[in-house]
């Protein structure tokens, strides 16, 4: 193989380029050229001459398109075992014979032609790029008929990105950011001499009023921003901030000189729709696009991108136009004169724009093609308001950096927040200039590292914070009694009580200092000490207290705060893990159920504090035995875990392990073996947490014993008993056991029984520390048996090939 792109683990472009010839010359100039060349369309490209090889290399694609050149002789073979792959986009035969291979490649719709010259290829592939492009778009459906959402609501998902783009256009730091994007860009095309002379170029040239025109052409601009957009990757979309901020206020500027040019026109985009993307369009719903929306004038030009395939409907989008365009929340505008297209009478969307969907309607004569007509919604958005005031309320400062890292550390992207907080400390002259903002960036961060359970970092930048607050505030401010109560929330969550109490014990004082001096009594400040007592009543499992003093924080959060305020949300989860403590379970699951509805609308899908709260509904529909239920929560607990970038391996495994447990429940033990297996893979690879690898083993065992797979079964058993015995061993300071056994032998057995003799058990043996309860398995009065009570001596200091372990937290029976 020849990998003709530099060795990057991560592609910023959404594909690649794989050539596969068995005779293709290594060394040969004209192979070189043609690489060269095809790397003006595509960074990756990636040439084959060994077919195994290639096709392991495709096998092991996840994310990236592929775009395959394959010699006629090899792809009569090759294609039929690749060309169902969801990566593989089109495919390109090259061959000096098309007229017998034009035969056999024209039964695969992947194919796009038969090839005899690379250049004919070159212009194929470029306009198959083109279109991928387009139909890459990132594009967000919300139906009208949606159960969380009515016809004048945006989901959480649409809103972050308005947050996230105007937290972009916050930053304000052109030549830095500039240089940092330009350095990134030289690094990433090293090997790409064709970027490298674009990015030389715009380095050399560029001004904030050629954004468009840099935007418009086939360069690393227009190709790396899109991805960032599309796959929402924070890194890349800080990298590219400044060119970012430039598109847009270049857009508002002809937007606003549009205000006098009335604008009756109809706007058009063609492109290709996934299925599955598209199966969600209704009337009256809404359509949010991630990226820059390219769209035209000219709708002849725009049907030529309806193209459909295996995967994808095609799609006329028609946009009405508007007289009022600064009515908008995104800026659009023609940009024909600025373009690198002008003949495309291109109008150019800012990113984030949001459409209500008027109408479907199918096109007459196409197949599976649709005319979708859209029109621009306003400012004015109800949810957009109330969600975004809600996201910012604890945002001190909403402008540049800051904002930044306090927006991701609201939406749960807690190793990103972390990243740009420490960008704000390498300011030096914040602790001379500004020392409480210090603090409130300390404070930040350790309540990031506190959602991580980064307990020892978080009390670090908590106590960093208290002691800046402490220098500069009175010693009743709030900001003090802010830290104490984050400090000591840390180290109640810790388990320890006592230093737990020290810090809530100060922040009530501080409140009643403050009620003291204005003789009013703050009702947040009575949330606060009351959601305090209530989380340390809870450690102390203590549930009752811990209720009252829950319900008694919701009475008050009914009273201050308004209903889509999230901290209604975490109080229902109180509420709800309070009752489950103490098995109301159907209690419980009223309010995970409240403040699921109510987090959902307000927290990512991928937010911890949401995949939390799925486990906690599926676990207490476990304990109801309402199966099925319990299935479905626990598998959408994976999915959210899985793609979230904040969730730990052990929590994955441990979901795979409820989900064996489940169908384990239901006697379905054929499919619980495949998550017990998954779990069991994460605990050997990744996890070390050996006490829960060895639950992982007893209940594994147990589905293989009932399968009649008995070596199975005992291997894991022993594996699961040996882990028991380790961990019970290394945490205990007893060093032998007394436990019970009760037993009837018949007559001839019990003769056999002399003291100083061996007794084997061929079972698992069950025994009990309590001897009153061993007792009561001793049946008397049957004829022919002796009752029998076994104390039996246990050492765990002896070495022996019999594991045994104490089980009481594990078993069904505790």
């Amino acid at each position: 193989m020849i990998n003709s792109t530099s060795n990057r683990e991560i592609n910023l472009e959404n594909c690649i380029v794989i050539w596969l010839d068995a005779t293709i010359n290594q060394t040969d100039n004209a192979t070189q050229s043609s690489v060269n060349d095809l790397r003006h369309i595509v960074d990756g490209v990636f040439t084959f001459y060994d077919l195994d090889q290639c096709i392991d290399y495709i096998t092991d694609i996840n994310d990236e398109k592929v775009f395959f050149i394959i010699s006629g002789s090899i792809g009569i073979d090759i294609v039929p075992l690749i060309h169902e792959l969801q990566h593989i986009e089109s495919i390109y035969v090259f061959c000096c014979n098309t007229h017998i291979h034009e035969q056999w490649s024209k039964h695969y719709l992947k194919i796009r032609g038969v090839y005899n010259h690379i250049h004919s290829i070159y212009y194929q592939l470029k306009r198959d790029i083109i279109q991928l492009s387009r139909n890459s778009i990132s594009i967000q459906v919300i139906p009208s008929n949606s159960g969380q959402y009515d016809n004048n609501k945006l989901p959480v998902s649409f809103i972050y990105l308005q947050i996230l783009r105007n937290a972009l256009f916050q930053l304000d730091d052109f030549d830095i950011a500039k240089k940092e994007m330009i350095e990134f860009c030289r690094q990433y095309y090293a090997t790409n001499i064709s970027e490298l002379r674009l990015i030389d170029k715009f380095e050399a040239n560029y001004e904030p009023t050629q954004a468009i025109w840099w935007y418009t052409g086939n360069s690393f601009v227009y190709k790396m921003l899109n991805q960032a957009l599309r796959s929402q990757d924070i890194d890349l979309l800080y990298k590219f901030r400044f060119f970012i901020k430039d598109l847009h206020v270049q857009l508002v500027t002809l937007c606003i000189s549009m205000l006098n040019t009335p604008n009756t026109n109809i706007l058009y985009r063609g492109q290709g729709m996934r299925r599955n993307e598209f199966l969600q369009l209704q009337q009256n719903g809404f359509l949010s696009f991630s990226n820059f929306l390219s769209t035209t004038m000219d709708k002849a030009l725009a049907e030529i991108y309806v193209q459909t395939s295996q995967d994808t409907v095609g799609v006329l989008f028609e946009i009405e136009g508007s007289e009022d365009v600064v009515k908008y929340n995104t800026p659009f505008a023609c940009i024909e004169n600025l373009s690198h297209f002008p003949i495309e009478k291109e109008v150019l969307f800012s990113m984030g724009s949001i459409f209500r969907i008027k109408s479907i309607v199918k096109i007459e004569n196409k197949e599976d093609c649709y005319r979708v007509k859209l029109m621009l919604t306003d400012t004015e958005d109800e949810e957009l308001i109330t969600l975004k005031k809600c996201l910012e309320k604890d945002i001190v400062d909403k402008n540049g950096l800051f904002y930044l890292a306090a927006l991701m550390r609201v939406i749960g992207k807690y190793d990103k927040a972390i990243y740009f907080y420490q960008l704000l400390l390498k300011n030096s002259s914040l602790e001379s200039n500004n020392p409480l903002h210090l603090s409130i960036i300390y404070n930040d961060i350790g309540w990031t590292y506190k959602e991580q359970e980064d307990y020892t970092k978080a009390l670090e930048f908590y106590r960093k914070a208290l002691d800046i607050d402490e220098k500069y505030l009175p010693e009743n401010h709030e900001e003090i009694a802010t830290v104490c109560s984050n400090i000591g929330t840390v180290y109640c969550q810790q388990h320890m009580l006592d230093e737990a109490l020290i810090y809530f014990e100060r922040v009530t004082k501080i409140h009643q200092s403050r009620y003291q001096n204005h003789h009013i009594l703050d009702q947040r400040y009575l949330l606060k000490d009351t959601k305090n007592m209530g989380a340390v009543h809870a450690e102390k499992g203590d549930y009752s207290k811990a209720l009252n003093c829950f319900l008694l924080a919701k009475q008050i959060e009914n009273e201050i705060l308004p209903a889509s305020q999230i901290g209604h949300g975490y109080t229902h989860k109180n509420i709800g893990g309070t009752y489950f403590k103490l098995s109301k379970y159907d209690e419980a699951l009223i309010h995970f159920h409240k403040a699921l509805k109510i987090q959902t609308r307000t927290l990512s899908d991928q937010h911890p504090c949401l995949i939390e709260l799925n486990e906690s509904i599926a676990i207490t529909y476990l304990k109801l035995k309402n199966y099925e239920q319990a299935l479905s929560y626990f598998k959408n607990t994976l999915n959210m875990a899985r793609n979230s970038s904040s969730t730990n391996v052990s929590f994955i495994a441990e979901t795979y392990k409820n989900i064996g447990d489940t169908y384990t429940a239901q006697k379905e033990y054929e499919k619980s073996v495949e998550p017990y297996n998954q779990a069991l893979t994460l605990h050997n690879s990744v996890v070390q947490d050996e006490w829960s690898r060895a639950v992982l083993y007893t209940s594994m065992g147990m589905t293989l014993w009932i399968l009649g797979k008995f070596e199975d079964s005992l291997d894991n058993m022993e594996k699961e008993l040996k882990k028991y015995r380790t961990k019970q061993h290394s945490n205990s300071s007893e060093k032998k056991l007394i436990v019970y056994r009760g037993l009837g032998l018949p007559n001839d057995e019990f003769e056999k029984l002399q003291k100083g003799h061996l007794i084997s058990f061929s079972k698992f043996l069950s025994t009990s520390e309590k001897q009153e309860l061993a007792e009561i398995y001793v049946q008397h009065g049957l004829n022919d048996i002796q009752v029998i009570l076994f104390e039996i001596e246990l050492d765990y200091t002896i070495q022996t090939s019999t594991p045994f372990a104490q089980i009481s937290e594990q078993s069904q029976f505790d």
